[in-house]
C-alpha cells in the first residue's frame, strides 16, 4: 500500500508540476517581433507609366532592379530613371545610383550621384543639373537637395549648396554659395 501512496503522490506532484510550468508560460512577457523588412518580390528592368485622365502619359519611373517592401508598402531601386513628361514644354529626364518610394508613390528619395536635365533643340543636355540625394515631389513636378549641385549650360558652370526645382514654372532657386563661371561660345 506504501507503494500505491508514493506512486499517487509523484503523479500528482508530475502533473502539478505540468501545469504550473504552462501557467508560468502563459505569464510570461512575449516578445514583441518586429516586422521583417523583407522584399515580398522584385523586378528586372522594372518600368511603371502614370497616366492623366485623358490617358496621356505623365511621368514614366523605370529602374534597372526594383523590390518592393510589405511591412511599409515601400519600394527600393537600382539605377532609377524619372521622366517628367510636359504638354507645353521639354520633358524633364532624372537619373540616379540608388533611389526609395514612398508607399503613396508621392515621394522619390534618389541617392547617390543624381542627374537632372532637359535636351535643346540639338538633343544636347541643356541644362544639366548634378547634385546628390535629391527628394522628388513627381505630382508636383519639383525636386530639392541641401547638398552640393551643379547647374551646366553651354555658356555656364555653376556651383552652389542646395537647390530647388519647380519642373512645371522651369524655376531654379540656388540656396547658398552660389559660383558661376561663364564660358563663351566658340566665334563670341
Amino acid at each position: 500500500m506504501n507503494r500505491q501512496i508514493v506512486i499517487l503522490f509523484l503523479l500528482v506532484l508530475v502533473g502539478l508540476s505540468g501545469w504550473w510550468l504552462q501557467e508560468l508560460d502563459e505569464d510570461a512577457p512575449r516578445e514583441k517581433t518586429e516586422p521583417r523588412h523583407d522584399p515580398d518580390y522584385y523586378m528586372v528592368n522594372f518600368t511603371r507609366t502614370e497616366m492623366d485622365l485623358e490617358g496621356i502619359p505623365k511621368n514614366q519611373l523605370s529602374a534597372e532592379h526594383m523590390q518592393h517592401f510589405p511591412d511599409d508598402d515601400t519600394i527600393e531601386l537600382v539605377e532609377p530613371r524619372l521622366e517628367l513628361y510636359k504638354q507645353a514644354s521639354r520633358t524633364w529626364y532624372v537619373s540616379a545610383e540608388k533611389g526609395w518610394v514612398t508607399s503613396d508613390n508621392e515621394v522619390i528619395l534618389l541617392y547617390g550621384e543624381v542627374h537632372v536635365w532637359q535636351l535643346d533643340e540639338a538633343g544636347m543636355r541643356s541644362p544639366e543639373l548634378i547634385t546628390w540625394d535629391l527628394k522628388v515631389l513627381p505630382q508636383e513636378e519639383y525636386a530639392e537637395t541641401d547638398k552640393q549641385a551643379t547647374i551646366i549650360t553651354s555658356a555656364s558652370v555653376t556651383n552652389a549648396v542646395g537647390m530647388r526645382l519647380n519642373m512645371e514654372k522651369s524655376k531654379l532657386e540656388l540656396l547658398s554659395e552660389v559660383k558661376t563661371r561663364y564660358e563663351p561660345r566658340q566665334g563670341d
